[in-house]
């Protein structure tokens, strides 16, 4: 089913043509049982907390002695203590604590501990030991082997001190992020229990092919196995393939698979005929179960989601699926309901991302790494996205602790949301200084490491100086154009010349896609109120639309949102009223002008039939 007509007000260039399912036969290959065998089980509840203003904990030894009962209190994980009274400016040290059992029956188990993202710094303890730090990365997941320090059948202790002070070793830089600064175990954390000979993660790479009518894709796998994995030789593994978010569930796979051991990985190649391509129009997924087996016993189960898509770019133009798609797109600025802030739960992340939806756009970009809750809904609802390190605002010297951080939030990214299929590029840097050569230099460093850890998507840098020499500027390290245009606002105090720009900016680089990463209007920087953000949005919108090299435009942003530099507001409502709606989600009438000017079709005429 096409669309019958596209507006004239939508950046969506080419109609979508609707994937149509295909029906797969049900392999009926007699393979290898895939059981659940992992145990995974929250681990929010029950904490308690102190802040720790005067650093007084090493001197009372909180690690081994627990926090002083007269200053903890009880709360529930995700917290940050950033929205409580009295506490909205503190940027330093706070603890955490949790007791809780471990059977002996697990005594011969790897035992580890999914912490969601910690911000910013976290040292953890278990039982007085410190067993593990996370330091300059603090919106990442990552794990921590705990079975080596627990006292089995009896009480165990974890202490784990936060910090979230400002801080010239990593990103984001001292003051350079505009976001809120909450400090906290922000996000779940998960027990997962499983046996010594263990799948760590696997790494899914997708291709189709057409044959006609159908599509055949190949699953490309790189299986990397726990490191507390015992020596042994005979190692397999089965899988199977389900489709998920479609009309049916049909089993296209269930069967042992080849692998060949490649350095740190087993790889394979599995054929799988009959798929649907994922689309912002047909978000098709599949689920993806491994089973691992020593000596034909299982050990292990795992499983991931993914989705067969191809995202080129040919010229200034973008093709998703071999269609020539226009991206219009909004940016979400998670963290900013004063309630939650970045603990937010899933209700708060569902309701704003359905904003996203609401409002026709297909893209979004975010500043820093989300829950993975984020990535997943945008999975499952056909949102593309770019998700990026945050990198915003170039430090003098790139210090080695800094690179290091930088290091660390990649691959610590890409690790985790390599398979997802909404993920179509990697954000290396925002607004850096990038009509200089040191910049240039590093973001091509930074490019390579990217395509160490993968080389099937996009890289690319925002830039505010790309009007400034745009034959020079940094962006063009990526692998499109991004450019935030402030025109009429923090560039200049009009936006006649914007239609120029865009002209010599693509004069410049004419077989490069341009996208317009932020435009918006800032308030109280900037005076006017909805009415100028409508009117300036407008003015962009024109400009935008009647360039055809213009491949996708995000509008910045959704919401008005929590910062710890922004103009307006105080405490835990400091923030920049930059949005389309407030804090709490609550529409303007610009964004309603904004789904007007996103949306996919206009109706030109309705036909009553009997």
């Amino acid at each position: 089913m096409e669309r019958e007509k596209m507006s004239e007000n939508i950046l969506l260039l080419l109609p979508i043509i609707l994937l149509f399912v295909f029906f797969s036969c049900n392999k009926k290959d007699k393979g290898l049982e895939i059981n659940q065998l992992r145990h995974i089980e929250t681990f929010n509840n029950n904490w308690f907390f102190c802040v720790d203003s005067s650093e007084i904990a090493v001197v009372d030894n909180w690690c081994q002695n627990g926090l002083p009962i007269s200053k903890k209190k009880q709360v529930q994980v995700p917290h940050t203590w950033n929205i409580e009274e009295g506490l909205e400016r503190y940027f330093g040290e706070a603890w955490y604590e949790k007791s809780f059992k471990v059977s002996s029956e697990w005594k011969e188990k790897n035992i580890r501990l999914k912490f969601g993202a910690i911000h910013r710094n976290a040292v953890i303890y278990l039982n007085g030991k410190k067993i593990e730090e996370h330091i300059g990365a603090g919106y990442t997941t990552f794990y921590v082997d705990i079975q080596d320090y627990i006292v089995f059948d009896r009480t165990n202790l974890i202490t784990i001190k936060v910090d979230n002070k400002l801080t010239k070793q990593s990103i984001p830089y001292d003051w350079a992020f505009d976001w809120a600064n909450d400090g906290g175990i922000i996000r779940d954390v998960e027990l997962i229990v499983t046996d010594k000979n263990a799948i760590d993660y696997v790494h899914i790479t997708p291709t189709f092919e057409q044959v006609q009518n159908d599509y055949n894709g190949v699953l490309n796998l790189n299986i990397k196995l726990c490191k507390n994995n015992t020596p042994h030789q005979n190692i397999s593994f089965a899988m199977k393939v389900i489709e998920e978010n479609q009309k049916t569930s049909a089993i296209l796979f269930n069967n042992s698979i080849n692998v060949v051991k490649d350095g740190d990985f087993y790889t394979a190649s599995i054929d799988v005929s009959g798929i649907n391509l994922w689309h912002f129009d047909a978000p098709n997924l599949y689920n993806i179960e491994f089973g691992m087996y020593v000596n034909g016993v299982q050990t292990d189960n795992y499983y991931s989601i993914t989705g067969f898509k191809e995202f080129i770019s040919k010229g200034s133009e973008f093709y998703l699926n071999g269609e020539q798609v226009r991206l219009p797109g909004i940016e979400w600025m998670p963290g900013s309901n004063p309630e939650k802030g970045f603990a937010e739960d899933y209700n708060e992340i569902e309701k704003m991302l359905g904003l996203i939806k609401e409002s026709n756009a297909v893209f979004v970009r975010f500043h820093w790494q989300q829950d993975e809750k984020v990535i997943d809904w945008c999975n499952r609802n056909g949102i593309l996205v770019q998700e990026e390190i945050p990198h915003w605002q170039l430090p003098n010297e790139l210090t080695d602790s800094v690179k290091l951080s930088i290091k660390t939030h990649i691959d610590e990214m890409i690790r985790r949301d390599y398979n997802a299929p909404s993920i179509f590029s990697w954000g290396i840097g925002n607004e850096l200084n990038g009509q200089a050569d040191i910049v240039k230099s590093f973001l091509l460093e930074t490019k390579n490491y990217v395509q160490l850890l993968d080389s099937t998507r996009f890289i690319s840098y925002t830039s505010n100086t790309l009007h400034e020499n745009p034959a020079k500027d940094a962006t063009q390290v990526g692998d499109f154009l991004m450019w935030n245009d402030y025109q009429g606002t923090w560039h200049s105090q009009h936006t006649d010349s914007i239609g120029i720009l865009l002209d010599q900016i693509h004069e410049a680089n004419p077989n490069k896609p341009l996208v317009i990463a932020e435009f918006g209007l800032c308030e109280p920087q900037f005076k006017g109120g909805d009415e100028r953000r409508i009117r300036d949005m407008n003015t962009h919108i024109d400009y935008y639309l009647s360039r055809e090299f213009v491949a996708g435009a995000i509008y910045f942003s959704l919401n008005d949102y929590r910062t710890h530099i922004g103009e307006g507001g105080k405490g835990k409502y400091r923030q920049r009223v930059h949005g389309v709606t407030d804090l709490l989600g609550n529409t303007k009438p610009s964004f309603k002008i904004l789904v007007n000017h996103l949306s996919p079709i206009e109706i030109l005429k309705i036909e009553e039939t009997t």
